[in-house]
């Protein structure tokens, strides 16, 4: 943002300092969210594999409303849907913003982040953050299914 808005004005890119205090800025703004997943990220092994973490996290089953999916290839592509439509998935808590950057780019940019209201099993709802489809609903790489973990989990 800050380096794009010196470029626009000229002052090309900024020095290697300059990027590192920006980049410990935008972490120490960082505040924990809870991210909503529907897609092989459910499974708690696969997110620690993909982050390389040494604990699996922890999965609270949840659900979102005004969303539905296609899928795009093997994974669930999340679009928007009626407001009555739900998507079940799991919450996790993300507690840092090298995780959320890590997720982001293993979702490539395919995906974009989505502010989303999460409601999880007992009715509390929270607002969080999950990985949308980043083209039109109608995008041909998109075909009608479903997505189920544990056929996903058998097949790896």
């Amino acid at each position: 943002m800050a380096s794009q808005a010196a470029a626009d004005r000229g002052l090309g890119k900024p020095s290697i300092m300059v990027r590192k205090f920006l980049l410990a800025a935008a972490q120490d703004d960082f505040h924990p969210k809870f991210y909503f997943f529907y897609g092989s990220l459910m499974d708690p092994d696969h997110f620690a594999n993909v982050l390389n973490l040494r604990e699996r996290p922890v999965t609270h089953p949840a659900s979102i409303a005004g969303y539905s999916y296609k899928m795009w290839g093997p994974y669930p592509a999340l679009i928007d849907g009626p407001p009555d439509a739900i998507v079940q998935g799991v919450a996790i808590e993300v507690k840092s913003h090298w995780v959320a950057t890590r997720l982001a780019e293993y979702e490539t940019d395919a995906y974009e982040e989505h502010d989303c209201i999460i409601r999880f099993e007992n009715g509390q709802t929270v607002s969080g953050v999950t990985f949308k489809w980043r083209d039109d609903a109608d995008d041909p790489e998109l075909r009608e299914g479903s997505f189920n973990l544990r056929e996903w989990q058998s097949e790896q």
